[in-house]
């Protein structure tokens, strides 16, 4: 294949556009792509006519990515939260919401990208404060029942 423009000289490649043949001093390289003078020269209008991306090694920075919730966060903050209003099920749900949260704060250490710490905190906490709650409330239960049967007459 001879080129396009010169005849006398071999091709070294053809047109990514028209197919024409192009040698070593014709040869136009766009984004990787081989191109004849006169389609280049359209291609490189078309580019110059669409916005520039702004600068830099990513056109999509990580700060602007959705962030995804540890598995789990969500879950420690609700069960703490249900703990707390409902003292009896402190005892249950106090001990899964620390280690919901726990398996939610492993999550975030291995993949810094998850959010959701502060939710695993607040069940952490939730769910210690649930359990203390739920184990005095039971002592006091059980004192109750201990003390007025103790007290009460016999005859």
């Amino acid at each position: 294949m001879k080129c396009v423009y010169h005849p006398d000289k071999d091709a070294v490649g053809s047109c990514g556009t028209c197919g024409a043949g192009v040698c070593d001093a014709c040869k136009v390289m766009l984004a990787g792509k081989l191109y004849c003078q006169a389609c280049a020269d359209i291609a490189f209008a078309e580019r110059a006519s669409r916005p520039t991306p702004p600068p830099g090694p990513s056109l999509v920075q990580p700060s602007l990515l959705p962030r995804v919730q540890a598995p789990g966060a969500v879950t420690s903050l609700v069960l703490g939260i249900v703990g707390f209003m409902f003292w009896p099920l402190g005892l249950i749900f106090g001990p899964l919401a620390i280690n919901y949260a726990n398996q939610a704060r492993d999550a975030i250490a291995a993949n810094p990208m998850l959010d959701g710490s502060g939710m695993a905190t607040a069940g952490y906490v939730l769910g210690i404060v649930d359990t203390i709650f739920g184990v005095l409330g039971l002592i006091w239960i059980i004192g109750m029942f201990t003390c007025t049967c103790a007290t009460v007459p016999l005859w």
